[in-house]
C-alpha cells in the first residue's frame, strides 16, 4: 500500500513492517539476526510508493518505548531503536536522512515541474528534518 503520511510509523507499512521485524527478532535474541535487520534497512531506499529505510527507522526511533493497545488488549512496545544501534550507524543513518532532505531542494526531485517550490517537496523537506532532529538527540544522548 505505501504510505500515508510521515507523522507517525503507524502512517507507513515500510516503517510498521521495519518495527515488527525488530521486535520479532528480539524475542529470538538473535544479534546476528538483528544486525542483518539493521542493515537491511539502512540500506533499503524506497520507492515513490514506499519510504525509505532511513525514514522507517527514524520513525519507528521517534515512539521507541512507548506502549500501544487499548485496555483488554495485549501491550505492544515499540522497540527502543537507539539503544540497539551502534554509532557508526547512526552516523549512516543521520547522513542517509541529510542526502533525503538535499534532495527534496535539488533536481532529483522529480514531483512538480516546480521542484523547489512544490509544497510536496517542502512536506518531505520539513519531516525529514523532524526525524533528523529525533536521530540526532537519541544519539547525542547515547554516546555523550
Amino acid at each position: 500500500m505505501g504510505y500515508m503520511g510521515l507523522s507517525h510509523w503507524v502512517e507507513s507499512d515500510g516503517a510498521a513492517d521495519f518495527r515488527y521485524a525488530l521486535q520479532k527478532v528480539l524475542k529470538t535474541n538473535d544479534k546476528k539476526k538483528l544486525r542483518n535487520v539493521i542493515k537491511k534497512e539502512l540500506k533499503d531506499g524506497g520507492n515513490c510508493y514506499n519510504t525509505p529505510g532511513p525514514i522507517n527507522m527514524a520513525l519507528v526511533m521517534e515512539t521507541e518505548g512507548v506502549v500501544f493497545g487499548m485496555d483488554g488488549e495485549e501491550r505492544d512496545v515499540t522497540p527502543i531503536v537507539s539503544n540497539i544501534l551502534i554509532k557508526k550507524e547512526f552516523v549512516i543513518l543521520i547522513d542517509k536522512l541529510k542526502e533525503l532532505i538535499k534532495e527534496c531542494c535539488g533536481d532529483e526531485w522529480y514531483d512538480t515541474p516546480r521542484r523547489n517550490g512544490s509544497s510536496n517537496a517542502k512536506w518531505h523537506r520539513n519531516n525529514y528534518k523532524r526525524l533528523l532532529k529525533v536521530v540526532e538527540k537519541r544519539l547525542e544522548t547515547l554516546h555523550s
